[in-house]
Protein backbone atom coordinates (compact mmCIF):
# COMPACT_ATOMS: atom_id res chain seq x y z
CA UNK A 1 0.00 0.00 0.00
CA UNK A 2 1.12 3.46 -0.62
CA UNK A 3 1.08 5.30 2.82
CA UNK A 4 1.76 8.78 1.66
CA UNK A 5 -2.00 9.92 0.84
CA UNK A 6 -2.36 8.44 4.62
CA UNK A 7 0.64 10.65 6.01
CA UNK A 8 -0.69 13.75 3.96
CA UNK A 9 -4.29 13.39 5.33
CA UNK A 10 -3.16 12.67 8.86
CA UNK A 11 -1.03 15.83 8.54
CA UNK A 12 -4.14 17.92 7.91
CA UNK A 13 -5.98 16.73 10.59
CA UNK A 14 -3.45 17.90 12.82
CA UNK A 15 -3.46 21.35 11.43
CA UNK A 16 -7.26 21.80 12.48
CA UNK A 17 -7.15 19.80 15.76
CA UNK A 18 -3.84 19.51 17.54
CA UNK A 19 -5.75 16.45 19.53
CA UNK A 20 -5.26 14.33 16.66
CA UNK A 21 -2.44 12.61 17.82
CA UNK A 22 -2.39 8.58 15.87
CA UNK A 23 -3.90 7.59 12.48
CA UNK A 24 -4.54 3.72 12.19
CA UNK A 25 -4.50 1.84 9.20
CA UNK A 26 -7.36 -0.96 8.66
CA UNK A 27 -7.74 -3.41 5.74
CA UNK A 28 -11.19 -4.47 5.04
CA UNK A 29 -11.19 -8.00 5.62
CA UNK A 30 -13.80 -10.57 6.47
CA UNK A 31 -13.12 -12.25 10.06
CA UNK A 32 -12.90 -15.86 7.90
CA UNK A 33 -10.22 -13.98 5.77
CA UNK A 34 -6.30 -15.72 5.80
CA UNK A 35 -4.64 -12.45 7.23
CA UNK A 36 -6.89 -12.30 10.29
CA UNK A 37 -5.35 -14.26 13.31
CA UNK A 38 -7.32 -15.24 15.89
CA UNK A 39 -5.96 -14.00 18.62
CA UNK A 40 -6.65 -10.68 17.19
CA UNK A 41 -10.29 -10.49 17.09
CA UNK A 42 -10.96 -6.68 16.25
CA UNK A 43 -14.25 -4.90 16.96
CA UNK A 44 -14.26 -1.45 16.14
CA UNK A 45 -17.01 1.45 16.16
CA UNK A 46 -15.74 4.84 13.95
CA UNK A 47 -17.40 7.95 13.19
CA UNK A 48 -18.94 7.54 10.44
CA UNK A 49 -18.12 11.25 8.88
CA UNK A 50 -14.86 11.88 10.36
CA UNK A 51 -13.35 8.60 10.55
CA UNK A 52 -12.47 8.97 14.36
CA UNK A 53 -12.15 6.19 16.26
CA UNK A 54 -14.42 5.75 18.93
CA UNK A 55 -14.58 2.01 20.38
CA UNK A 56 -11.70 -0.78 19.99
CA UNK A 57 -11.86 -4.13 21.12
CA UNK A 58 -9.06 -6.90 20.01
CA UNK A 59 -9.81 -9.58 22.82
CA UNK A 60 -10.63 -13.25 21.29
CA UNK A 61 -12.42 -13.86 24.78
CA UNK A 62 -15.22 -11.11 24.45
CA UNK A 63 -17.95 -12.37 23.05
CA UNK A 64 -20.13 -9.23 23.34
CA UNK A 65 -19.10 -5.34 23.42
CA UNK A 66 -20.64 -2.60 25.67
CA UNK A 67 -20.58 1.39 24.20
CA UNK A 68 -20.95 4.30 26.54
CA UNK A 69 -23.91 6.26 25.59
CA UNK A 70 -22.22 9.16 25.02
CA UNK A 71 -20.19 7.70 22.02
CA UNK A 72 -24.03 7.55 20.16
CA UNK A 73 -25.34 11.11 21.31
CA UNK A 74 -21.98 12.64 20.73
CA UNK A 75 -21.65 11.52 17.62
CA UNK A 76 -25.16 11.17 15.27
CA UNK A 77 -23.73 8.67 12.75
CA UNK A 78 -21.43 5.35 14.23
CA UNK A 79 -20.19 2.90 11.93
CA UNK A 80 -20.11 -0.50 14.75
CA UNK A 81 -17.39 -2.97 12.06
CA UNK A 82 -16.37 -6.44 12.17
CA UNK A 83 -14.57 -6.90 8.99
CA UNK A 84 -11.59 -4.88 9.26
CA UNK A 85 -7.90 -6.40 9.50
CA UNK A 86 -5.99 -4.09 11.68
CA UNK A 87 -2.40 -3.61 9.67
CA UNK A 88 -0.72 -2.57 13.32
CA UNK A 89 0.75 0.22 10.93
CA UNK A 90 0.27 3.95 12.66
CA UNK A 91 1.10 7.02 12.30
CA UNK A 92 1.84 9.06 15.52
CA UNK A 93 2.54 12.20 16.81
CA UNK A 94 4.92 12.84 18.92
CA UNK A 95 2.30 13.43 21.59
CA UNK A 96 2.22 9.70 21.71
CA UNK A 97 6.02 9.18 22.83
CA UNK A 98 4.78 11.71 25.67
CA UNK A 99 1.88 9.94 26.82
CA UNK A 100 3.93 6.71 26.84
CA UNK A 101 6.37 8.43 29.36
CA UNK A 102 3.51 10.03 31.80
CA UNK A 103 1.91 6.53 32.15
CA UNK A 104 4.55 4.17 32.71
CA UNK A 105 2.46 1.11 33.49
CA UNK A 106 1.91 1.31 29.67
CA UNK A 107 3.16 -1.30 27.69
CA UNK A 108 1.15 -2.08 24.87
CA UNK A 109 -0.05 0.33 21.85
CA UNK A 110 -3.58 -1.36 21.99
CA UNK A 111 -4.27 -2.86 25.01
CA UNK A 112 -3.38 -0.04 26.73
CA UNK A 113 -2.58 3.05 24.73
CA UNK A 114 -5.10 2.95 22.17
CA UNK A 115 -8.04 1.62 24.40
CA UNK A 116 -6.70 3.83 27.52
CA UNK A 117 -6.80 6.96 25.00
CA UNK A 118 -10.69 5.89 24.21
CA UNK A 119 -11.87 5.24 28.07
CA UNK A 120 -9.99 8.15 29.73
CA UNK A 121 -12.41 11.23 31.11
CA UNK A 122 -9.45 13.40 31.62
CA UNK A 123 -7.14 13.36 28.03
CA UNK A 124 -8.73 14.94 25.32
CA UNK A 125 -6.91 13.06 22.73
CA UNK A 126 -8.34 11.69 19.62
CA UNK A 127 -7.40 8.36 17.42
CA UNK A 128 -8.58 8.42 13.47
CA UNK A 129 -9.03 5.60 11.58
CA UNK A 130 -7.83 5.34 7.39
CA UNK A 131 -9.42 1.82 6.20
CA UNK A 132 -7.82 0.91 2.91
CA UNK A 133 -9.63 -2.02 0.48
CA UNK A 134 -7.66 -3.31 -2.63
CA UNK A 135 -4.55 -2.37 -1.38
CA UNK A 136 -1.91 -4.81 -0.02
CA UNK A 137 -1.34 -4.93 4.00
CA UNK A 138 -0.99 -7.82 6.58
CA UNK A 139 0.37 -8.36 9.77
CA UNK A 140 2.09 -11.62 10.60
CA UNK A 141 1.03 -12.15 14.37
CA UNK A 142 0.51 -16.03 14.86
CA UNK A 143 1.80 -19.13 12.63
CA UNK A 144 -1.28 -18.88 10.87
CA UNK A 145 -0.58 -15.72 9.20
CA UNK A 146 3.06 -16.46 8.96
CA UNK A 147 1.86 -19.22 6.36
CA UNK A 148 -0.84 -17.15 4.95
CA UNK A 149 1.39 -13.84 4.18
CA UNK A 150 4.28 -15.70 3.03
CA UNK A 151 2.10 -17.42 0.77
CA UNK A 152 0.51 -14.11 -0.34
CA UNK A 153 4.32 -12.95 -1.34
CA UNK A 154 4.52 -15.72 -3.46
CA UNK A 155 1.79 -15.07 -5.29
CA UNK A 156 2.75 -11.58 -5.86
CA UNK A 157 0.37 -10.17 -4.30
CA UNK A 158 2.38 -6.89 -2.44
CA UNK A 159 4.04 -6.69 -6.05
CA UNK A 160 6.99 -4.97 -6.29
CA UNK A 161 8.02 -7.00 -2.95
CA UNK A 162 8.62 -9.83 -4.12
CA UNK A 163 11.51 -12.62 -3.81
CA UNK A 164 12.72 -12.03 -7.42
CA UNK A 165 13.00 -8.43 -7.02
CA UNK A 166 15.82 -8.65 -4.65
CA UNK A 167 15.88 -5.66 -2.87
CA UNK A 168 14.19 -6.55 0.01
CA UNK A 169 17.16 -8.41 1.53
CA UNK A 170 20.98 -7.19 0.46
CA UNK A 171 22.59 -10.55 -1.86
CA UNK A 172 19.77 -12.40 -2.65
CA UNK A 173 19.64 -13.86 -6.22
CA UNK A 174 16.11 -15.35 -6.76
CA UNK A 175 14.75 -16.07 -10.24
CA UNK A 176 11.11 -16.18 -10.85
CA UNK A 177 9.97 -19.25 -12.78
CA UNK A 178 6.40 -20.38 -14.00
CA UNK A 179 3.68 -21.61 -11.45
CA UNK A 180 5.11 -18.84 -8.34
CA UNK A 181 9.06 -21.16 -8.25
CA UNK A 182 11.71 -18.99 -6.87
CA UNK A 183 15.67 -20.51 -7.00
CA UNK A 184 18.15 -18.71 -6.02
CA UNK A 185 21.79 -19.17 -7.65
CA UNK A 186 24.30 -22.07 -6.62
CA UNK A 187 20.99 -24.52 -5.54
CA UNK A 188 21.67 -28.29 -6.73
CA UNK A 189 18.85 -29.91 -7.81
CA UNK A 190 18.85 -33.98 -8.76
CA UNK A 191 17.61 -34.81 -12.37
CA UNK A 192 14.84 -37.24 -10.37
CA UNK A 193 13.58 -34.69 -7.81
CA UNK A 194 10.21 -32.99 -8.30
CA UNK A 195 9.51 -28.95 -7.30
CA UNK A 196 6.27 -27.98 -7.36
CA UNK A 197 4.34 -24.85 -8.06
CA UNK A 198 4.67 -22.00 -5.22
CA UNK A 199 8.12 -23.47 -3.75
CA UNK A 200 11.14 -20.72 -2.51
CA UNK A 201 14.67 -22.60 -2.62
CA UNK A 202 17.52 -20.35 -1.30
CA UNK A 203 20.93 -20.24 -2.18
CA UNK A 204 23.19 -23.07 -1.85
CA UNK A 205 20.85 -26.02 -0.58
CA UNK A 206 20.55 -29.57 -1.96
CA UNK A 207 18.21 -31.58 -3.27
CA UNK A 208 18.35 -35.29 -3.60
CA UNK A 209 17.16 -37.86 -5.83
CA UNK A 210 13.03 -38.48 -5.95
CA UNK A 211 12.27 -35.80 -3.42
CA UNK A 212 9.04 -33.95 -3.97
CA UNK A 213 8.45 -30.52 -2.74
CA UNK A 214 5.11 -29.06 -2.48
CA UNK A 215 4.13 -25.42 -1.68
CA UNK A 216 6.90 -24.75 0.96
CA UNK A 217 9.92 -22.51 1.50
CA UNK A 218 13.40 -24.06 1.38
CA UNK A 219 16.17 -21.54 3.24
CA UNK A 220 19.71 -21.24 2.33
CA UNK A 221 22.37 -24.20 2.94
CA UNK A 222 19.89 -26.68 3.71
CA UNK A 223 20.67 -29.92 2.86
CA UNK A 224 17.77 -32.67 1.18
CA UNK A 225 18.44 -36.39 1.28
CA UNK A 226 16.69 -38.63 -1.19
CA UNK A 227 12.90 -39.71 -1.28
CA UNK A 228 11.86 -37.09 1.12
CA UNK A 229 8.70 -35.32 0.57
CA UNK A 230 7.88 -31.74 2.32
CA UNK A 231 4.34 -30.17 1.77
CA UNK A 232 3.49 -26.59 2.64
CA UNK A 233 6.57 -25.72 5.36
CA UNK A 234 8.87 -23.55 6.13
CA UNK A 235 12.50 -25.01 6.34
CA UNK A 236 14.84 -22.49 7.43
CA UNK A 237 18.65 -21.85 6.95
CA UNK A 238 21.08 -24.38 7.10
CA UNK A 239 18.37 -27.33 8.33
CA UNK A 240 19.47 -30.64 7.36
CA UNK A 241 16.69 -33.02 6.22
CA UNK A 242 17.94 -36.91 5.32
CA UNK A 243 16.46 -39.76 3.19
CA UNK A 244 12.91 -40.87 3.60
CA UNK A 245 11.49 -37.94 5.85
CA UNK A 246 7.93 -36.60 5.53
CA UNK A 247 7.34 -33.14 6.92
CA UNK A 248 3.74 -31.85 6.24
CA UNK A 249 3.20 -28.00 6.99
CA UNK A 250 5.22 -27.42 9.91
CA UNK A 251 8.49 -25.16 10.45
CA UNK A 252 11.92 -26.74 10.73
CA UNK A 253 14.64 -23.84 11.99
CA UNK A 254 18.14 -22.67 11.31
CA UNK A 255 20.34 -25.81 12.23
CA UNK A 256 17.61 -28.10 12.78
CA UNK A 257 18.24 -32.05 11.76
CA UNK A 258 15.41 -34.42 10.95
CA UNK A 259 17.42 -37.77 10.81
CA UNK A 260 16.47 -40.82 8.72
CA UNK A 261 12.96 -42.63 8.19
CA UNK A 262 11.16 -39.33 10.23
CA UNK A 263 7.79 -38.51 9.88
CA UNK A 264 7.20 -34.93 10.93
CA UNK A 265 2.95 -34.47 11.35
CA UNK A 266 1.28 -31.28 10.60
CA UNK A 267 1.46 -28.56 12.59
CA UNK A 268 5.34 -29.07 14.39
CA UNK A 269 8.25 -26.50 14.75
CA UNK A 270 11.31 -27.71 15.13
CA UNK A 271 13.37 -24.75 16.76
CA UNK A 272 16.90 -23.98 16.65
CA UNK A 273 19.62 -26.54 16.30
CA UNK A 274 17.18 -29.45 17.82
CA UNK A 275 17.46 -32.82 16.43
CA UNK A 276 14.67 -35.69 15.44
CA UNK A 277 15.70 -39.20 14.32
CA UNK A 278 16.40 -41.86 13.12
CA UNK A 279 13.07 -43.45 12.08
CA UNK A 280 10.46 -40.91 14.84
CA UNK A 281 7.30 -40.93 13.96
CA UNK A 282 6.43 -36.46 15.78
CA UNK A 283 2.84 -36.05 16.91
CA UNK A 284 1.30 -33.62 15.31
CA UNK A 285 1.17 -29.57 16.95
CA UNK A 286 4.76 -31.02 18.52
CA UNK A 287 6.83 -27.71 19.58
CA UNK A 288 10.67 -29.03 19.68
CA UNK A 289 12.69 -26.87 21.60
CA UNK A 290 16.35 -27.01 23.34
CA UNK A 291 15.52 -23.97 25.74
CA UNK A 292 16.20 -24.63 29.21
CA UNK A 293 14.65 -23.19 31.95
CA UNK A 294 17.37 -21.47 34.51
CA UNK A 295 17.93 -23.23 37.40
CA UNK A 296 16.78 -21.55 40.70
CA UNK A 297 13.88 -20.02 38.66
CA UNK A 298 10.93 -20.90 37.72
CA UNK A 299 8.43 -20.53 34.22
CA UNK A 300 4.59 -20.54 35.73
CA UNK A 301 3.81 -20.30 32.14
CA UNK A 302 5.41 -23.03 30.13
CA UNK A 303 6.45 -26.86 30.47
CA UNK A 304 9.29 -28.43 29.36
CA UNK A 305 7.99 -32.18 28.74
CA UNK A 306 10.32 -35.06 28.04
CA UNK A 307 9.55 -36.59 24.28
CA UNK A 308 11.10 -39.53 21.95
CA UNK A 309 13.09 -37.98 19.87
CA UNK A 310 14.94 -40.84 18.73
CA UNK A 311 18.64 -42.38 19.55
CA UNK A 312 20.22 -38.64 18.38
CA UNK A 313 17.11 -36.55 19.44
CA UNK A 314 18.11 -32.94 20.90
CA UNK A 315 15.25 -31.01 22.44
CA UNK A 316 12.18 -31.03 24.98
CA UNK A 317 8.55 -30.76 23.97
CA UNK A 318 7.30 -27.17 24.77
CA UNK A 319 4.46 -27.01 26.43
CA UNK A 320 2.32 -23.56 27.52
CA UNK A 321 -1.30 -22.73 28.51
CA UNK A 322 -0.61 -20.41 24.93
CA UNK A 323 -0.40 -23.29 22.83
CA UNK A 324 -2.13 -26.34 24.42
CA UNK A 325 -4.53 -27.47 21.74
CA UNK A 326 -3.04 -25.47 18.80
CA UNK A 327 -3.29 -26.48 15.89
CA UNK A 328 -0.20 -24.39 13.86
CA UNK A 329 -0.76 -20.95 12.99
CA UNK A 330 -4.00 -21.32 14.83
CA UNK A 331 -3.95 -20.28 18.44
CA UNK A 332 -6.95 -21.03 20.74
CA UNK A 333 -6.07 -19.61 24.22
CA UNK A 334 -8.15 -21.04 26.29
CA UNK A 335 -10.10 -20.00 29.10
CA UNK A 336 -11.74 -21.58 32.56
CA UNK A 337 -10.38 -24.83 31.51
CA UNK A 338 -13.46 -25.16 28.85
CA UNK A 339 -12.90 -26.92 25.74
CA UNK A 340 -12.40 -25.46 22.46
CA UNK A 341 -15.87 -26.23 20.27
CA UNK A 342 -15.20 -29.28 18.60
CA UNK A 343 -17.11 -28.18 15.42
CA UNK A 344 -15.21 -24.76 15.49
CA UNK A 345 -11.92 -26.83 15.64
CA UNK A 346 -12.95 -29.04 13.08
CA UNK A 347 -13.17 -26.12 10.79
CA UNK A 348 -10.13 -24.51 11.31
CA UNK A 349 -8.72 -28.28 10.57
CA UNK A 350 -10.66 -28.31 7.40
CA UNK A 351 -8.97 -24.74 6.03
CA UNK A 352 -5.44 -24.76 7.08
CA UNK A 353 -4.38 -28.11 7.36
CA UNK A 354 -6.62 -30.68 5.53
CA UNK A 355 -3.63 -31.17 2.62
CA UNK A 356 -1.56 -29.12 0.34
CA UNK A 357 -3.98 -28.68 -2.72
CA UNK A 358 -7.17 -28.09 -0.84
CA UNK A 359 -5.37 -25.44 1.88
CA UNK A 360 -3.57 -23.52 -0.64
CA UNK A 361 -6.24 -23.98 -4.05
CA UNK A 362 -4.26 -21.61 -6.38
CA UNK A 363 -1.00 -24.19 -6.21
CA UNK A 364 -3.52 -27.19 -7.35
CA UNK A 365 -7.11 -27.04 -8.82
CA UNK A 366 -7.52 -23.23 -10.20
CA UNK A 367 -3.90 -23.61 -11.80
CA UNK A 368 -4.89 -26.92 -13.21
CA UNK A 369 -8.82 -25.53 -14.45
CA UNK A 370 -7.04 -22.15 -15.57
CA UNK A 371 -4.24 -24.48 -18.00
CA UNK A 372 -7.48 -26.64 -19.20
CA UNK A 373 -9.70 -23.78 -19.91
CA UNK A 374 -7.25 -21.54 -21.68
CA UNK A 375 -6.12 -24.54 -23.60
CA UNK A 376 -9.57 -25.45 -25.08
CA UNK A 377 -10.00 -21.36 -25.61
CA UNK A 378 -7.19 -21.29 -28.05
CA UNK A 379 -7.41 -25.05 -29.16
CA UNK A 380 -10.62 -24.06 -30.48
CA UNK A 381 -10.23 -20.78 -31.35
CA UNK A 382 -7.32 -22.22 -34.01
CA UNK A 383 -9.52 -25.03 -35.23
CA UNK A 384 -12.61 -22.68 -36.06
CA UNK A 385 -10.03 -19.81 -37.58
CA UNK A 386 -11.74 -17.99 -34.79
CA UNK A 387 -10.97 -14.06 -34.84
CA UNK A 388 -7.89 -12.90 -33.09
CA UNK A 389 -9.59 -10.11 -31.00
CA UNK A 390 -12.12 -12.83 -29.96
CA UNK A 391 -9.74 -15.40 -28.43
CA UNK A 392 -7.48 -12.67 -27.02
CA UNK A 393 -10.97 -11.19 -25.52
CA UNK A 394 -11.83 -15.15 -24.07
CA UNK A 395 -8.41 -15.51 -22.54
CA UNK A 396 -7.96 -12.35 -21.12
CA UNK A 397 -11.55 -12.53 -19.19
CA UNK A 398 -10.01 -16.22 -18.27
CA UNK A 399 -7.30 -14.07 -16.67
CA UNK A 400 -9.02 -12.05 -14.93
CA UNK A 401 -11.66 -14.88 -13.29
CA UNK A 402 -8.51 -16.85 -12.06
CA UNK A 403 -6.41 -14.19 -11.64
CA UNK A 404 -3.30 -15.03 -13.41
CA UNK A 405 -0.25 -13.63 -14.91
CA UNK A 406 0.52 -12.13 -18.37
CA UNK A 407 3.15 -15.16 -18.24
CA UNK A 408 1.13 -17.95 -17.40
CA UNK A 409 -1.81 -16.89 -20.52
CA UNK A 410 1.79 -16.36 -22.93
CA UNK A 411 3.06 -19.93 -22.03
CA UNK A 412 -0.75 -21.51 -22.39
CA UNK A 413 -1.04 -19.62 -25.86
CA UNK A 414 3.10 -21.29 -26.93
CA UNK A 415 2.27 -24.41 -25.56
CA UNK A 416 -0.95 -24.68 -27.41
CA UNK A 417 -0.25 -23.89 -30.83
CA UNK A 418 3.08 -26.01 -30.60
CA UNK A 419 0.76 -29.12 -29.61
CA UNK A 420 -1.37 -27.83 -32.72
CA UNK A 421 1.92 -28.64 -34.82
CA UNK A 422 2.51 -32.13 -33.68
CA UNK A 423 2.56 -35.25 -35.46
CA UNK A 424 4.69 -34.13 -37.76
CA UNK A 425 8.68 -34.48 -37.73
CA UNK A 426 11.71 -32.47 -39.62
CA UNK A 427 11.24 -29.92 -42.03
CA UNK A 428 7.12 -30.38 -42.24
CA UNK A 429 7.45 -29.83 -38.29
CA UNK A 430 9.48 -26.70 -38.59
CA UNK A 431 7.40 -25.17 -41.38
CA UNK A 432 4.43 -25.82 -39.22
CA UNK A 433 5.87 -23.94 -36.22
CA UNK A 434 6.91 -21.04 -38.43
CA UNK A 435 3.52 -20.77 -39.81
CA UNK A 436 1.48 -20.79 -37.16
CA UNK A 437 3.32 -18.71 -34.75
CA UNK A 438 4.06 -16.19 -38.29
CA UNK A 439 0.22 -15.81 -37.84
CA UNK A 440 -0.55 -15.80 -33.88
CA UNK A 441 2.45 -13.85 -32.55
CA UNK A 442 1.48 -10.50 -33.41
CA UNK A 443 -2.38 -10.72 -32.53
CA UNK A 444 -2.25 -13.20 -29.92
CA UNK A 445 0.98 -13.70 -28.22
CA UNK A 446 2.20 -10.21 -27.73
CA UNK A 447 -0.75 -8.91 -26.51
CA UNK A 448 0.10 -10.48 -23.00
CA UNK A 449 3.35 -9.57 -22.93
CA UNK A 450 2.06 -7.45 -20.11
CA UNK A 451 3.19 -3.78 -19.25
CA UNK A 452 7.15 -2.17 -18.74
CA UNK A 453 9.33 -4.76 -16.83
CA UNK A 454 6.89 -7.22 -16.95
CA UNK A 455 7.50 -8.33 -20.75
CA UNK A 456 10.95 -9.07 -20.24
CA UNK A 457 10.01 -11.79 -17.45
CA UNK A 458 6.95 -12.95 -19.94
CA UNK A 459 9.78 -13.92 -22.42
CA UNK A 460 11.90 -15.18 -19.91
CA UNK A 461 8.36 -17.40 -18.84
CA UNK A 462 7.72 -18.37 -21.94
CA UNK A 463 11.21 -19.69 -23.09
CA UNK A 464 11.00 -21.92 -19.78
CA UNK A 465 6.98 -23.21 -20.68
CA UNK A 466 9.01 -24.24 -24.12
CA UNK A 467 11.39 -26.41 -22.29
CA UNK A 468 8.68 -27.80 -20.31
CA UNK A 469 6.88 -28.27 -23.07
CA UNK A 470 9.39 -30.46 -24.99
CA UNK A 471 10.18 -32.14 -21.55
CA UNK A 472 6.78 -33.82 -21.06
CA UNK A 473 6.70 -37.48 -21.50
CA UNK A 474 5.13 -37.98 -25.03
CA UNK A 475 6.49 -39.41 -27.97
CA UNK A 476 5.93 -36.38 -30.24
CA UNK A 477 7.46 -34.11 -27.59
CA UNK A 478 11.27 -35.69 -29.12
CA UNK A 479 10.60 -34.45 -32.37
CA UNK A 480 10.50 -30.75 -30.51
CA UNK A 481 13.64 -31.53 -28.49
CA UNK A 482 15.40 -32.32 -31.80
CA UNK A 483 14.39 -29.18 -33.00
CA UNK A 484 14.85 -27.01 -29.81
CA UNK A 485 17.73 -24.25 -31.47
CA UNK A 486 15.73 -23.71 -34.69
CA UNK A 487 12.45 -23.30 -32.89
CA UNK A 488 14.44 -20.98 -30.60
CA UNK A 489 15.24 -18.68 -33.78
CA UNK A 490 11.69 -19.04 -34.94
CA UNK A 491 10.79 -18.03 -31.66
CA UNK A 492 13.35 -14.99 -32.00
CA UNK A 493 11.86 -13.62 -35.67
CA UNK A 494 8.53 -13.96 -34.58
CA UNK A 495 9.49 -11.22 -31.62
CA UNK A 496 8.52 -14.07 -29.32
CA UNK A 497 11.34 -13.18 -27.50
CA UNK A 498 14.55 -11.37 -27.82
CA UNK A 499 18.14 -11.16 -27.38
CA UNK A 500 17.88 -10.20 -23.36
CA UNK A 501 15.74 -12.92 -22.71
CA UNK A 502 17.29 -15.60 -24.32
CA UNK A 503 20.54 -14.51 -22.89
CA UNK A 504 18.68 -14.16 -19.40
CA UNK A 505 17.44 -17.50 -19.86
CA UNK A 506 20.23 -19.31 -20.72
CA UNK A 507 22.12 -17.85 -17.56
CA UNK A 508 19.31 -19.69 -15.37
CA UNK A 509 19.72 -22.78 -17.42
CA UNK A 510 23.12 -23.26 -16.81
CA UNK A 511 22.49 -23.15 -13.36
CA UNK A 512 19.37 -25.65 -13.08
CA UNK A 513 19.12 -29.09 -12.93
CA UNK A 514 20.17 -31.95 -15.38
CA UNK A 515 16.89 -32.38 -17.19
CA UNK A 516 16.95 -28.36 -17.66
CA UNK A 517 20.80 -27.60 -18.09
CA UNK A 518 20.39 -29.88 -21.25
CA UNK A 519 18.35 -27.24 -23.36
CA UNK A 520 21.14 -24.72 -22.47
CA UNK A 521 23.64 -26.93 -24.29
CA UNK A 522 20.94 -27.45 -27.09
CA UNK A 523 20.49 -23.98 -27.64
CA UNK A 524 24.24 -22.91 -27.32
CA UNK A 525 24.77 -22.41 -31.05
CA UNK A 526 21.75 -20.36 -31.41
CA UNK A 527 23.34 -18.15 -27.97
CA UNK A 528 26.80 -18.12 -29.25
CA UNK A 529 24.99 -16.45 -32.67
CA UNK A 530 23.39 -13.87 -30.76
CA UNK A 531 26.65 -12.98 -28.84
CA UNK A 532 28.70 -12.78 -31.84
CA UNK A 533 26.12 -10.90 -33.62
CA UNK A 534 25.64 -8.62 -31.09
CA UNK A 535 29.61 -8.05 -30.55
CA UNK A 536 29.90 -7.16 -34.48
CA UNK A 537 27.17 -4.22 -34.24
CA UNK A 538 28.95 -2.83 -32.03
CA UNK A 539 32.21 -2.96 -33.67
CA UNK A 540 30.30 -1.40 -36.55
CA UNK A 541 29.10 1.30 -34.33
CA UNK A 542 32.13 1.97 -33.01
CA UNK A 543 33.76 2.47 -36.84
CA UNK A 544 30.57 4.49 -37.63
CA UNK A 545 31.50 7.10 -34.42
CA UNK A 546 34.55 7.39 -35.54
CA UNK A 547 34.25 8.17 -39.12
CA UNK A 548 32.52 10.71 -38.41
Amino acid sequence: MKIDQVLEAHKERRKKDKNAIMTTILKKAPPTHRTRSFQDDVMVAIDKSSGRLLYFDNDPKTRTFQVEMDIIKNHPEVTFRYDLLDCRIDICSPEVLSLFADNYDWEDLRKDFVIGILTSELLTDAIYTHVISGEYAARVKCLRTYEAVSMDVIHRWPYPFVPDNNFLSAGTSYTHRRNGRYIEKDVKLSGKCEIHSDTVIGEGSIIGDDTHIYSSVIGRRCKIGKNVVIKGSFIWDDAIIEDNVVIETSIVCNGARVLQKCNIQRGCVLSFNTSVGPGVNLPAHSKITTYEIPEGEEEDEIELKPINLGKYGNGKDWVSEFNKNNLLGVEYKISDEKEIDEEIKQEYDLIFHRGLVDALPSAGKDQENFEKEAHDIILNGITDDAAFENIAMELNALKFAYNESFANCCVMAVQTLLEHCSGKSGVALLTAVQSIMSKYSTNLIQKFFGPGEEEEETKIEVLWGFVEFCQEDKKEREEFKKLFPKLLQVFYDEDIVDEESILEWSKQAQKAEKKDEQFYKLALPFIDWLQQAEEESEEDDDEEEEDE
